[in-house]
């Protein structure tokens, strides 16, 4: 099966509901092959110049 990324940016009002989302969402990612490449409280935000020629 071809692979895929999904890259999210979520704002998280409530922790305790954010925290049993988590809880039951990490199983059935890994249930279908899927895992967590990376996640950050405090993420660098990244930016870089493309230059085409």
């Amino acid at each position: 099966m071809p692979k895929g990324y999904l890259v999210a940016n979520i704002r998280v009002k409530d922790p305790e509901i954010f925290k049993k989302f988590s809880q039951t969402a990490l199983p059935i990612i890994e249930q279908y092959g899927g895992k967590i490449l990376h996640a950050a409280l405090m993420p660098i935000v990244m930016r870089a110049m493309c230059l085409v020629s």
